[in-house]
């Protein structure tokens, strides 16, 4: 592409000033949603290099919690937020090995959907809320848990999805302020309706509204929900194959844009009002990963299907940009690579670089500026957990609980593997130096020993 497609360097300046000046307040502590601000994954200040469970090295608490759920935790000042559903049956145990299989699991028993709310600093339960029982109207993947999307929080609310539980909005002292009952929110196998993998996508706060993206089996739609109220603000219907993905809205560069992520096409909304403004087609299968936005651009990705696409998107665009052949391409698309994206996990920005975790294990830097390929290598591992980065180290939750630390920039340079003990899908949170996983069992909270404490 030529010049005219790259900003210059003063330009670059001047925009990341606007987008930090035009940051919500308190986001250098608190991580309100699923991969905290702008589902970037990037915390400011330090992060643990290593550390040991057993021992209790670098450990700061450890709390058990019942139930099984994939959400990640979310933070706000000293609070921690996470949710998981409660089987009434023996609850079978999720695999390891990411084998392919397509088989729903045959848990159909009462559940009970609760929320935790944890002491950042001691890892002590404050409260916890039971927010609906009964038995789940559809089932789930055998890898998916019926609490797998992230609650999100602006500091005086809560918002919690449970799929077909229910969308609920608290405060953050836990009392129940609505419930939005969505109906059946069943997703599976396009080509097979035998086959029912669960809910996955996590809720969005915008403006005073709650957005969610539901492309489900049937009636799928896009929705915004009045935070204080929980009444129906807007609702737009959504023609696409099943979605997991979580959806991001761009800010800092007006008009705001919602921007998902869906098998058939990237698309961008009003978020005021759920009118389409442009759309990409991109012939995907199964897509499960989030848009990123950071320094103005739009990252996104997906890996299943016939090819493994990599793009970004400058915000703005009207219309049909899908790329033509023999055509121009948009001027919106900075760049595009047809290899390398992930199926499930979520792209990190960080500095000049861009990096891409396959589910397998393959980890691609490439530049933000260009998509070129910096390097690619092997981790030793599967993941579903999406890289998070704090103080110059990239963490990668492989989903045997090992934790990859490699230096953030343009050589790879493993600087440690520490293990978690056990099973993990959730993305982890970061906190004032504070990194909080979710393994199978148990939240742990992980600092450097000058200020980690004794685990309780």
């Amino acid at each position: 592409m030529g010049p005219s497609h790259h900003l210059t360097g003063g330009k670059w300046a001047f925009l990341l000033l606007v987008l930090l000046l035009s940051s919500p307040a308190g986001w250098t502590q608190n991580w309100p949603a699923f991969r905290g601000a702008d589902a970037a994954g990037v915390a400011p200040g330090p992060g643990p290099s290593t550390w040991n469970v057993e021992r209790a090295s670098n450990l700061r608490w450890k709390t058990a919690i019942p139930g099984l759920g994939h959400s990640s935790p979310v933070v706000w000042g000293d609070r921690v937020f996470v949710t998981t559903a409660v089987s009434s049956a023996p609850q079978a145990e999720v695999p390891i090995a990411l084998d392919g299989l397509m088989e729903s699991s045959t848990d159909l028993a009462k559940q009970s959907w609760r929320v935790y709310c944890l002491n950042k600093q001691t890892g002590r339960i404050l409260w916890e809320k039971v927010l609906y029982e009964g038995v789940p109207r559809s089932r789930r993947h055998t890898r998916n848990s019926f609490a797998t999307p992230t609650p999100a929080t602006d500091g005086k609310h809560l918002v919690v999805l449970f799929g077909d539980a229910g969308l609920f909005g608290l405060d953050l002292d836990g009392k129940v302020l609505w419930r939005k009952d969505l109906g059946s929110l069943a997703a599976g196998f396009y080509a097979d309706s035998q086959y029912e993998w669960g809910f996955g996508s996590s809720p969005v706060l915008y403006g005073g509204l709650v957005i969610v993206q539901a492309d489900v089996d049937r009636n799928a739609l896009l929705a915004a929900f009045d935070l204080v109220t929980g009444k129906r603000v807007w609702k737009t219907p959504r023609a696409d194959l099943q979605s997991w993905s979580t959806p991001t809205v761009t800010h800092g560069l007006a008009p705001d844009e919602l921007v998902t992520i869906a098998p058939r096409a990237v698309r961008g909304y009003d978020p005021r009002t759920g009118q389409e403004l442009w759309h990409l087609d991109w012939d995907m299968d199964i897509t499960e990963s989030t848009p990123v936005w950071s320094g103005g651009v739009i990252y996104l990705s997906s890996g299943k299907g016939n090819r493994q696409p990599i793009l970004a998107l400058r915000p703005g665009a009207r219309g049909n940009i899908t790329p033509q052949p023999h055509k121009p391409r948009d001027p919106h698309i900075l760049w595009f690579n047809e290899r390398g994206g992930p199926i499930t996990t979520t792209l990190l920005v960080h500095g000049e670089y861009l990096y891409a975790l396959a589910d397998q294990g393959i980890l691609s830097c490439l530049s933000r500026a260009t998509g070129e390929e910096v390097y690619k290598q092997r981790l030793p591992a599967e993941f579903l957990s999406s890289p998070v980065t704090a103080g110059g180290k990239l963490y990668f939750t492989a989903v045997d609980g090992d934790v990859y630390v490699v230096r953030s920039g343009p050589r790879f340079e493993q600087l440690a593997k520490n293990t978690l003990g056990e099973v993990s899908y959730s993305t982890p949170a970061i906190s004032q130096g504070l990194l909080i996983f979710r393994t199978r069992h148990f939240l742990y909270g992980i600092a450097e020993a000058a200020t980690a404490r004794p685990a309780p």
